[in-house]
């Protein structure tokens, strides 16, 4: 059990290693590093942004991919819409009544939405 434990602390070692390596090669200017996984996709964000392209996660990426998953609700029930942290808050007025294939049609657009049982507002997310 512990040579079994030994080596998977090893790989991890190795892993975490050739993670920090890659972000140090890709951005030579980073001079700590605390969460590679994490540095490196906020590097990238923010090269995208330099560049004038879209993130998944983007109030019009995320608008967009509402728009085209309402199906048959309507457009104008829409009570309310709230973005932060990434995230797409939104309110459907009370006599719409969302549809079971509402988070199908988000998936399907790379969209991940899930609903608040106390408030009735969906939280819609960027799947990647």
């Amino acid at each position: 059990m512990n040579l079994h434990w030994w080596k998977l602390s090893r790989e991890r070692d190795a892993l975490s290693a050739q993670i920090t390596e890659t972000l140090l090669s890709a951005f030579p200017k980073t001079t700590t590093v605390l969460d590679p996984p994490a540095q490196m996709q906020r590097q990238l964000d923010q090269l995208r942004l330099a560049a004038g392209e879209l993130s998944p996660n983007d109030f019009l990426a995320l608008s967009s991919g509402l728009a085209r998953s309402m199906g048959a609700l309507p457009l104008n029930g829409i009570a309310s819409l709230d973005y932060h942290d990434r995230r797409l808050d939104v309110g459907f007025k009370p006599e719409v009544k969302v549809d079971p294939d509402f988070p199908q049609r988000l998936a399907r657009n790379g969209l991940a939405g899930e609903v608040d049982s106390n408030t009735g507002k969906w939280t819609i997310r960027s799947r990647s």
